[in-house]
């Protein structure tokens, strides 16, 4: 590890992390930053990321992935999961949530457009992977609109043919991208919740009053019901 950050490496991602366990995923962290200060050790965490956080810089957000797709899908409701939402991001500190990869698919599991086939829907879930306090972490050929499953299908070549500036999916991805780095409230805001029965809501904002961001996520089309948005689309 050593020898690759003095080659230029700015850090680690630490494949079933979880297996080493919290005390020597310290010592290794520790280690980097002694021998390049600012690196960062990433872990990949399928489990409730707090603990994990006091012994490297950033997870892989499987947790919060669970949690996001369960409000998608209607096995979490809105009011629940913007709790559970507020609860990991408590536990784990802000700090530790805007370094960590807010992952929705990737290698191991279903691609996101397998999982979730309804565009609408699919767009909500990267709506919030790009809103949510977190790095968004896109698996390659999301941006494309990519299906994949079982294993090895959701780790097939990448579908260049699908590379076309009128391709909506690319459209989209890229809408979103631009959305994230025009936004300083949405890269290293804070993070507060909206409880809703309806929604999932929540604000990010940082210190300066006009650097504030109000994401309201419904899994209808329309805001119904709330006066203050009331035709907001």
């Amino acid at each position: 590890m050593r020898g690759w950050l003095r080659q230029g490496a700015d850090g680690w991602r630490l494949d079933t992390a979880f297996e080493l366990g919290p005390k020597k995923l310290r010592a290794l962290t520790d280690a980097a930053h002694a021998e390049k200060p600012g690196s960062l050790i990433v872990g990949e965490i399928a489990n409730y990321p707090g603990e994990w956080l006091q012994a490297m810089d950033a997870v892989m957000g499987f947790n919060l992935r669970h949690v996001l797709l369960g409000a998608i899908n209607g096995q979490i409701e809105p009011a629940r999961a913007t709790r559970m939402i507020d609860r990991i991001t408590t536990d784990a500190g802000i700090e530790g949530m805007l370094k960590s990869w807010i992952v929705i698919d990737n290698h191991d599991i279903l691609r996101i457009a397998t999982q979730i086939p309804d565009p609408a829907q699919r767009r909500l879930a990267q709506v919030l992977q790009f809103t949510l306090p977190g790095a968004p972490n896109v698996y390659y050929g999301a941006e494309v609109g990519m299906v994949g499953w079982p294993d090895p299908q959701n780790r097939g070549p990448m579908r260049w043919d699908l590379v076309k500036d009128d391709n909506p999916e690319l459209k989209w991805m890229r809408s979103l991208i631009a959305l994230h780095n025009s936004n300083r409230a949405l890269r290293i805001g804070d993070f507060r919740t909206m409880e809703s029965n309806k929604l999932l809501a929540f604000e990010r904002h940082t210190d300066k009053v006009l650097e504030t961001a109000l994401v309201l996520a419904p899994r209808e089309r329309e805001l119904g019901g709330y006066s203050r948005y009331k035709g907001v689309r």
